[in-house]
């Protein structure tokens, strides 16, 4: 078979025999070879040829068995099994076969077995020896897909726990001095030596030629734009017309610029194909085996490698691409718009010189900034799927395993959470027989759950539906209807669509994989419970209409949804673009409160907020689930409550916000009498009754005494009263007793009346008639200071203020007096008021 192969004329053919020699006699090695080159055919074919065409004793030994070739794609994998076939002119199935999801064309004779990753890594779970196989090829492995990435992780851990299995890795655009340097460092001693195998490719020239194109614009409707003068162009440069492969980002892009050149007329001249990933696999199939000029063929970049289109001498290339990037604090991921990497410009660009010199238009600046590379998906997306991977192969956490590029530490934990949430791992992170469950149906976690939970309520059917629609991607054509029953509506009634008939085949799938035998039905009626059932798989995505007509999630996270869904109160969005500031649901379906608060029984928090209204203590309560606001409550304050928020009240509005002045006497003189008492040297105490300390200590001695709204719940928290029995509880009772002797609160008169004494000032004021002080003539103090006399006249008008009433009497009386006796000559004025005759 390797001088069939040989006489391929392709750029790998005449090394095919010492690349092969290369590869049996070292464990791992890693291949970097330009696109054309034959790589994905013609190494594992000649591997196969190798070791039944070389004598036995020319090498060392190896174990006989299959050779498995992962792809990133099932059309790539269909296809590069397919060529493969042809070449040794057998049918998929004979020596050559492979493997998608849902399709499998194999046999006991077959040697080569070409697969997707996601299938190889629930072969190596469920077969960690990988019985029967002796090497694994990891093709066009710059793609690194998350699978990529675990893939080579796990063949890489086989190794190092003893097995001989060989790997492969391949690839024409990685960093392969990388790659080999990272596989030696993870080998088991004595492997520390991987060889680099370097091809070159059969590429024709291509000249690429830059345009740029309108920023004010959207890039489906600028590439649409440019499209009719590039074809023109192209059209005068041939003798035929030009076959095209046009590069944009995403599918509402390429229905832009399809219903464009269908308004153009050029629908009629040329012959217009679409290719993404969410087609299905016959109609992907038909668009890389057709042939001949004339063909613009609308492109994601799922066209960049794996999938060859034939023919293609004109590319044209958006210069953007879709990525996922994950969104931690929301836990979503967020599809992001961005240059596409020089990397994959060139990938595109090549896709244009296979057979024939070809062109290149490039609808960016020439010196725009891009990144050199596309980030690996295991660095920028959620790693769910992954992290449930890799508990189940033992590892709980990213250094358990050799990683190319070690998944992100917050990334790894956010995952873990969610897979608890799930009921995926237990609290030692080990897989659960549910989480073992979902990954034997193939799904994202989330979606295993869907299908257990619409099991448990006898819907298995529906569930699976659901499950296979959100795998499937959204091929309804509804656009600007998020609502996820309008799809389930669609399938029922129309069920023969391209869309349709992919759906069920995976429904299907998934009910076998439940054990499910019966038909893929389902009443109208039961698609009312998708929301439930949905919102159990993804708990993190139930969400809340806001004021403002957006939704708000669990993480505080926003989006917009258009369509029907618009105004419901509760959803699910089954998928949503977290975006940088507000996101956008694209598909969702309606719950009720009942079911989505059961569902976010973990999230349900209430938060009580203290207020006043004057004195009055008032409790807002706000039920929350996450940061949604499920309603506000209010309610007079609790003793407790009121007391704890009374040290901030008065800190902020300051103690003069207190009743000081009601009652009878007024609290606001207790506090100044304590004052003038503590004031003593010997006491210490001064600092401890300031404004500032009693604020700051409100809730340890005024607390205790509230009565929160009052006996009634709706007056004042504190009166008079209360203020005066808190001030002397603080004081002590001991001290309470030294303040009623030493600093009394009255002054007796010499006719046996009283007088309140004031403290305020920081020394004791008396005030009085005049008349009331004859009969004092003693030197007068409290603690040892003079008390100070505001003397009134009859009408209250201040004569005299002093602390010296024997001097007052012997001094300016005199005056006084005659004055006085002047203005009320009714009233005794005594020539000695020291004893008042």
């Amino acid at each position: 078979m390797i001088p069939l192969l040989e006489s391929l004329q392709l750029p790998l053919s005449p090394r095919l025999r010492d690349i092969c020699g290369t590869l049996e006699q070292n464990p791992m090695a890693v291949l970097r070879a330009d696109p054309g080159s034959g790589k994905s055919t013609l190494i594992p074919l000649g591997l196969m040829a190798f070791r039944a065409e070389t004598p036995a004793p020319s090498v060392p030994a190896k174990p006989p068995g299959k050779i498995i070739v992962l792809e990133p794609r099932r059309a790539a994998a269909a296809g590069i099994a397919g060529r493969m076939a042809e070449l040794i002119g057998e049918a998929p199935g004979e020596r050559v076969g492979y493997s998608v999801r849902m399709e499998r064309k194999l046999s006991s004779e077959t040697r080569i077995e070409v697969l997707t990753e996601g299938l190889f890594i629930r072969r190596i779970q469920n077969d960690p020896g990988l019985a029967g196989v002796s090497a694994v090829i990891l093709d066009e492995f710059h793609e690194r897909s998350a699978n990529t990435d675990l893939a080579l992780a796990m063949l890489l851990d086989l190794r190092r726990l003893g097995s001989n299995i060989g790997i492969l890795v391949m690839s024409a655009t990685m960093d392969a001095p990388r790659v080999a340097e990272f596989m030696a460092c993870a080998a088991p001693p004595g492997e520390n030596s991987v060889p680099v195998i370097d091809v070159p490719g059969r590429t024709f020239p291509v000249e690429v030629y830059y345009r740029s194109l309108p920023g004010n614009i959207s890039p489906g409707a600028a590439c649409a734009a440019a499209l009719p003068a590039i074809l023109e162009q192209a059209e005068r440069d041939r003798d035929d017309l030009p076959s095209v492969l046009v590069f944009l980002p995403g599918k509402g892009e390429i229905e832009t610029v399809r219903r464009s050149l269908s308004g153009q007329g050029l629908s009629g001249k040329y012959r217009v194909q679409i290719l993404h990933g969410s087609l299905p696999l016959g109609e992907q199939r038909a668009v890389v085996t057709g042939t001949g000029p004339g063909r613009i063929i609308l492109a994601t970049n799922v066209a960049e490698t794996g999938i060859t289109v034939p023919g293609i001498n004109l590319v044209v290339d958006s210069g953007l691409v879709r990525l996922e990037r994950f969104h931690i604090p929301s836990g979503m991921n967020r599809l992001c718009l961005e240059p596409a990497s020089l990397q994959s410009a060139d990938q595109r660009a090549g896709r244009a010189g296979r057979v024939e010199p070809g062109t290149c238009v490039r609808l960016w600046r020439e010196n725009d900034p891009r990144p050199k590379e596309t980030p690996c998906e295991i660095l920028r997306t959620g790693l769910s799927s992954l992290v449930l991977e890799c508990c189940i192969w033992g590892c709980r956490q990213p250094g358990d395993l050799p990683w190319l590029d070690p998944p992100p530490e917050t990334a790894w934990a956010k995952a873990l959470e969610t897979l608890a949430d799930l009921g995926a791992i237990d609290r030692e992170f080990n897989p659960t027989p549910k989480g073992r469950r979902m990954v034997s149906l193939g799904l994202e976690p989330s979606l295993g759950v869907l299908c257990f939970s619409a099991a448990e309520k006898n819907a298995p059917v529906l569930g699976a539906v659901l499950a296979a629609l959100l795998s499937e991607r959204d091929g309804a054509g509804l656009r600007e209807d998020a609502d996820i029953r309008r799809r389930l509506e669609l399938l029922r009634t129309e069920p023969e669509t391209p869309w349709a008939r992919g759906v069920y085949r995976l429904a299907r799938d998934i009910l076998h994989r439940l054990g499910f035998t019966g038909h893929v039905r389902w009443t109208p009626a039961a698609e009312a419970d998708s929301g439930e059932f949905l919102g159990r798989a993804f708990p993190g995505r139930i969400c809340r209409l806001q004021a403002s007509g957006k939704y708000r999630f669990v993480s505080g996270r926003e989006a917009a949804v258009s369509g029907g869904l618009n105004g419901e109160p509760w959803l699910v969005a089954a998928e949503v673009d977290a975006g940088e500031r507000s996101g956008r649901i694209r598909l969702a379906a309606p719950l009720s409160e009942e079911s989505a608060l059961e569902v976010l029984g973990k999230y349900l928090s209430e938060d009580k907020e203290l207020y006043w209204k004057g004195l009055k203590p008032r409790v807002r309560i706000t039920r929350r689930a996450g940061r949604i606001s499920l309603g506000e409550q209010e309610r007079p304050a609790a003793q407790a409550e009121a007391a704890e928020g009374l040290s901030l009240l008065l800190i902020r509005e300051g103690l003069g916000i207190l009743p000081w002045d009601d009652g009878n006497p007024p609290a606001r003189n207790l506090l100044c009498r304590i004052r003038f008492y503590v004031s003593r040297p010997d006491l210490a105490m001064q600092d401890t009754w300031t404004d500032e300390t009693l604020a700051a200590e409100a809730a340890q001695w005024l607390g205790p005494f509230f009565e929160a709204g009052g006996k009634n719940k709706t007056g004042p928290a504190v009166s008079g009263t209360i203020l005066r029995d808190a001030l002397l509880a603080r004081l002590g009772w001991d001290r309470a007793a030294e303040l009623g002797q030493g600093v009394p609160e009255y002054f007796t008169l010499p006719g046996g009346r009283k007088k309140r004494i004031d403290y305020c000032s920081g020394e004791p004021v008396v005030s009085m008639r005049v008349q009331d002080a004859f009969g004092l003539s003693g030197d007068t103090r409290i603690m040892g200071v003079p008390v100070l006399f505001r003397l009134l006249s009859p009408a209250d008008r201040p004569v005299q203020i002093t602390n010296d009433l024997p001097g007052f009497w012997a001094g300016s009386y005199k005056d006084v007096r005659k004055d006085m006796k002047g203005r009320y000559p009714k009233h005794h004025w005594p020539e000695n008021p020291g004893t008042g005759e």
